[in-house]
């Protein structure tokens, strides 16, 4: 995975000036109400003086100290008032799962999907297909990878949480990925952010996209296709497994080598071809003896029907190792086998040789009635020639 790096300063800088300006012209208006008020309520001459006449002595008025929480109280006053103007001149929405405007790059081979909001991303396959090779994923202005699994595991960091949408934008510090590359067999999902900050407000888009590299050597499960976005089910004749097209999909009902051809629904893409290897088999094992759900009194050889199938054996529940596939201790046997998809069967048996003589007794036995008959000709033959 490859991955590479940005910072959003101008961004961030704008928002900053954004919050500034209102703050300041919040006090401005704050100070020039409080002047006002305080001009309203200014007493004329004769008001100043007390019931008798007297004037009131500083010595009559209690100081006041300011406390933190009163500078507390009153910063929150502002913030709150500067995010009641914010909200006022500056609106803010999420769009998610836009509609994408779609276009190829033949030069550069590259499909671009581009936002409501202008942010685009950029693959050099269509979104959602299936293909057999390596797949870059890269990201506009404003646009960044939120997120990207495979196989359903992230395979990103999980970035910084944010409370508000101002507070991602004016992070300068906030480093998000722009660009990644997915090489391996396997389904991958991800998703694409784009913020962008406008006279109207702030727009966030949140697109969801995927695709699957299926390698010529690895088979899939997959029970069905679908036409990547901006195209439509084209020819697909030259599959050997049973398949049914239903709308703009292809239900797989068979293993086999599937070809699906797809044709563009909008002006300027190419046609795409997905070939891939459907396996939904498990591969099996010929026993020798057959297993016969009785405890065998002989050793058990087996042999696999798939080639590169990985087979696992354990004698009373401990790994072990078998020589030419073939069991020989007493004991409860598990045999496991699977191939590369994960398709696989189990096998359960016994062997007890305790009661019955050992297996080359009756080899033993054998090996002597053959010598026995042979000496019974020999001499039958000598007596013959006597006579």
């Amino acid at each position: 995975m490859r991955k590479r790096i940005f910072r959003r300063k101008q961004l961030a800088i704008l928002c900053i000036a954004l919050h500034c300006s209102s703050i300041l012209c919040i006090a401005g208006l704050a100070g020039a109400t409080a002047a006002e008020e305080a001009y309203a309520a200014e007493p004329d001459e004769e008001d100043i003086s007390g019931a008798d006449g007297d004037d009131i002595a500083g010595s009559d008025i209690e100081d006041y100290e300011v406390t933190k929480e009163d500078i507390a109280e009153a910063e929150r006053s502002v913030s709150e008032a500067a995010a009641a103007s914010d909200s006022k001149e500056t609106g803010y929405r999420s769009i998610r799962n836009p509609k994408l405007e779609v276009s190829y790059d033949p030069g550069t081979g590259y499909f671009t999907y581009r936002m409501p909001n202008g942010g685009y991303f950029m693959m050099n396959v269509p979104l959602g297909a299936i293909c057999d090779e390596a797949v870059d994923l890269k990201t506009g202005e404003e646009t960044w990878i939120d997120d990207l699994r495979e196989d359903g595991i992230p395979i990103l960091t999980e970035g910084k949480k944010y409370e508000s949408m101002e507070e991602m934008l004016s992070d300068i510090t906030e480093e998000q990925v722009i660009e990644a590359t997915a090489d391996s067999t396997g389904s991958y999902d991800f998703c694409i952010k784009s913020g962008t900050v406008e006279k109207t407000g702030i727009t966030l888009c949140v697109s969801y996209g995927g695709f699957r590299i299926a390698r010529s050597d690895i088979p899939l499960w997959i029970n069905r296709v679908q036409a990547p976005y901006g195209y439509e089910i084209g020819q697909t004749g030259n599959s050997s497994g049973r398949l049914r097209v239903s709308g703009n999909s292809v239900e797989l009902m068979s293993d086999g080598r599937y070809e699906i051809n797809f044709k563009p629904v909008i002006q300027g893409l190419p046609e795409w071809t997905s070939r891939f290897v459907r396996d939904t088999t498990a591969p099996v094992l010929t026993f020798t003896p057959a297993l016969t759900g009785q405890t065998m009194d002989r050793p058990v050889s087996f042999i696999p029907s798939e080639e590169g199938a990985v087979i696992r054996v354990y004698l009373n529940n401990k790994e072990v190792t078998l020589k030419n596939m073939t069991a020989y201790a007493d004991g409860d046997y598990r045999v496991e086998i699977s191939d590369a998809m994960g398709n696989g069967n189990v096998y359960f048996f016994s062997i007890d040789t305790e009661e019955s003589p050992p297996y080359t007794v009756y080899l033993y036995i054998v090996l002597f009635l053959v010598a026995a008959a042979a000496a019974v000709i020999v001499t039958s033959h000598r007596k013959m020639r006597i006579v």
